[in-house]
């Protein structure tokens, strides 16, 4: 799980133009198989995104299991 929080400014000619706050969140899932790994992230982190995000790691490998 990672979580970002940032500000963005931008000076032209000594005079502040532009502020812009960033947040973000997000998880990132490593697998591995054998000596073969795989790193999927999202920002989505209910257990629907989740699932998604492992899911799409368990076809890149090619495991031959299933998920509910």
């Amino acid at each position: 799980m990672e979580r970002v929080n940032y500000i963005s400014c931008l000076a032209e000619e000594d005079a502040i133009t532009s502020i812009s706050p960033r947040l973000s969140s997000g998880a990132g899932i490593r697998i591995f198989k054998g000596k073969a790994d795989c790193y999927v992230s999202t920002n989505d982190l209910s257990f629907k995104g989740l699932k998604n995000g492992l899911r799409k790691g368990v076809i890149h490998l090619r495991f031959n299991l299933t998920l509910p």
